[in-house]
């Protein structure tokens, strides 16, 4: 079916006023029918294999768009050879992993098996629904042998990581509209209870295995475990850490404490790096048990493309949320292109969460000519240390339906939902950014992107130039002349409140919109702002 995009916010809202109860008595308004497919604005040309076609729905800043985006055409065009299959309930490493009788534990060995045989593959990999009680979680600190078989005999994590895929390929969920999670795990220390009564406290011999803690007992709107909130300065008594946990809990769950209200609903976590202990107080005080998984950050690649690539790789990747990253600048997926290569990846309900390079998402390449095409629909990215999407060097990308919540770890000024950088084109249709410590969607350099129908709410860092604004293109920069176009685009109040400039546009950069709610400015920028005719 072609794509229609999900829209939260202002958008659903008024798509919920419109379903009326048949029995209500009410006679429902028919809903819009899509105008003639949009052309794209002068000046922007998309550089990507595949363009969707963008329908509008509705007038003004009312609209909402639909694409021609089809899944099964997508993933038709890979035509793979051999199916391996995955079951982490009953598979088992030694099988020959050839059909759901006899597959596999592992995800990584059926990848490995799946690259070795030189052809276009499929890994069809055991999944639940999103709302399902119990998730399917690969963790890579499970682990079972594989032996007498001949070749790839080793012992495998159950999570896919440090494999390169090197032939085109499908992932594929064993159920529709299945997801399972991919987690760079460490197993989880023993906890004991602190002199404060919501507090917990492991000792464990290396801290940098636990950097990242995910609650399977609280959900986000995507219904996948929330991250619990990392307290970052360390507290001015490590040996009473209390109330700088405590007050970082009071402030992330809605209760009032020095001006600040937002709601959040987080946990929190302090690493005291020096004497090896983590500090955990949950979400709801409870305390940590199986539903606390415990991200890594050491020991191994994240799942993608890290190494030079001898060849472009397609991929076609569905239900699959990759959590945790690598030491060394790595994302919880990361794809990299390099020699002229350029790698085309379908990303279709995917998760990103973690990670401790550039972003969540990562796609970049070796030189600035290099860069991969990548659509991504219906996905979310979560929890980096730096950004949600992050795009480099010569992609192209494709963001339908996408969410990008809580992204940002660190006290710099480029922590943001979604961001391309240097010549990459991108078309965001019907994202929502949220929750971001600095910008929901920057552009820089001389990147280029069309945004439709995409809202910005809430940010967490401190007011500033270059940190707080929904919409930024530029840096205070005159070689950085950077384009966004924005049409139907809202910013939106939530917790924490609305950001302090809803654009903002440097030196040479420009924002051209159509469309808006609201009036857009240059913020503290001195960039061109512009309306355009959509």
């Amino acid at each position: 079916m072609p794509f229609s995009p999900h829209r939260s916010g202002r958008a659903h809202r008024a798509r919920m006023l419109r379903s009326t109860s048949l029995d209500s008595g009410v006679a429902p308004t028919p809903t819009p029918t899509p105008s003639a497919s949009i052309a794209s604005p002068s000046g922007f040309a998309f550089s990507g294999p595949y363009a969707p076609t963008i329908s509008r729905v509705g007038k003004g800043s009312a609209s909402t768009f639909s694409t021609d985006y089809s899944e099964a055409t997508r993933k038709a065009r890979i035509a793979p050879v051999t199916t391996f299959y995955v079951r982490l309930s009953t598979g088992n490493n030694n099988n020959d992993g050839l059909s759901a009788a006899t597959a596999f534990r592992s995800l990584r060995l059926a990848v490995k098996m799946g690259v070795d045989t030189g052809q276009p593959f499929t890994v069809n990999y055991e999944a639940a629904l999103p709302t399902a009680a119990t998730p399917i979680v690969y963790r890579d600190s499970s682990t079972q042998a594989r032996s007498g078989q001949a070749t790839n005999n080793a012992t495998w994590g159950d999570c896919w990581r440090s494999t390169d895929i090197t032939q085109d390929c499908v992932l594929e969920p064993s159920v529709a509209g299945g997801v399972a999670y991919n987690a760079y795990t460490a197993i989880s220390p023993n906890y004991a209870a602190s002199s404060d009564t919501n507090t917990y406290v492991a000792t464990v011999t290396s801290t940098t295995r636990y950097s990242q803690i995910y609650d399977f007992a609280n959900l986000d709107r995507n219904n996948a475990p929330r991250p619990l909130a990392k307290l970052i300065a360390a507290p001015a008594d490590a040996a009473n850490p209390w109330p700088e946990i405590n007050a970082l809990w009071t402030a992330l769950n809605g209760v009032t404490d020095a001006g600040q209200v937002p709601a959040y609903g987080l946990g929190v976590v302090w690493t005291d790096v020096a004497n090896n202990k983590i500090y955990v107080r949950t979400f709801n005080n409870r305390a940590p048990d199986a539903n606390l998984l415990h991200g890594s950050l050491t020991g191994n690649l994240p799942a993608g493309i890290n190494a030079t690539p001898t060849k472009a790789v397609r991929a076609y990747i569905e239900g699959l949320r990759f959590i945790g990253g690598s030491a060394g600048g790595y994302a919880a997926f990361h794809l990299y292109a390099a020699g002229g290569f350029r790698h085309q990846f379908d990303f279709v309900r995917c998760g990103f969460h973690g990670g401790v390079g550039a972003g969540a998402l990562q796609v970049d390449g070796s030189a600035a000519t290099d860069g991969s095409d990548t659509i991504a629909v219906g996905c979310y990215a979560s929890n980096a240390l730096f950004d949600g999407f992050n795009y480099h060097q010569a992609c192209s990308a494709i963001e339908l339906g996408c969410t990008s919540d809580w992204n940002g770890w660190e006290s710099g000024l480029a922590n943001n939902g979604t961001t391309c950088h240097e010549t990459c084109r991108v078309i965001r249709v019907s994202g929502s950014y949220r929750q971001n410590q600095d910008r929901s969607l920057h552009d820089v350099h001389q990147a280029m992107s069309w945004n439709l129908g995409c809202e910005s709410s809430t940010r967490r860092g401190q007011d500033g130039a270059e940190q707080s604004a929904a919409f930024a293109t530029g840096r205070p920069s005159t070689s950085d002349n950077s384009t966004i176009w924005l049409d139907a685009c809202a910013v939106l109040n939530g917790a924490g409140g609305a950001p302090q400039y809803p654009t903002e546009s440097y030196t040479s950069a420009t924002l051209r919109y159509a469309n808006l709610s609201f009036v857009p400015t240059a913020g503290p920028g001195t960039g061109t702002v512009s309306a355009y005719e959509a």
